[in-house]
């Protein structure tokens, strides 16, 4: 297939992306939470660059250690409303398909601020930590399920799920 094929494959495959049926979009949606999963385990390697530490917020850390007992970079004993929202059912879980755009992410109102970066409750500074980001590899399996599908050979749940 020349590269000019595989573009025009490419065009018509997001020209459907639009019309989805709705067992593939709650796979797709099964296929994010399944990566944002592993890259919360990872603490975001999985997805391409470890989130940075606690240690340039040393008040931050020192709170967390001593209310949870460790730093567990983004993960709250008891409520974790950021990694629930992305990786289970939820209300505050955002996936959204429109105009050719798949939109996913959490509603927790701090989310963005740790994606992006700002000041924590210590008036530190802290880093973006990206908890939302398809890595290469993330899209690469995006693109060969949506390729499948679009050839009519429709994946299973299980194959969306697999990281």
């Amino acid at each position: 297939m020349s590269t000019e094929q595989a573009q025009e494959r490419l065009k018509s495959i997001w020209e459907l992306i639009d019309e989805l049926p709705k067992e593939t979009r709650h796979d797709m949606r099964a296929f994010f939470r399944a990566r944002a999963e592993r890259n919360f385990r990872t603490e975001g390697a999985f997805e391409g660059k470890k989130w940075a530490a606690y240690e340039r917020e040393p008040r931050y850390r020192a709170f967390k250690i001593a209310l949870t007992g460790g730093e567990n970079l983004l993960r709250w004993p008891g409520s974790d409303r950021i990694y629930k929202s992305l990786t289970q059912p939820s209300s505050e879980n955002v996936f959204r398909i429109h105009n050719k755009k798949i939109r996913f992410g959490s509603r927790v109102p701090w989310a963005r601020s740790i994606r992006e970066g700002g000041t924590n409750p210590f008036g530190e500074r802290f880093p973006g930590r990206a908890i939302t980001t398809l890595g290469r590899p993330g899209r690469r399996r995006l693109a060969a399920l949506l390729t499948d599908v679009y050839l009519g050979n429709d994946p299973s749940p299980s194959q969306w799920r697999q990281t």
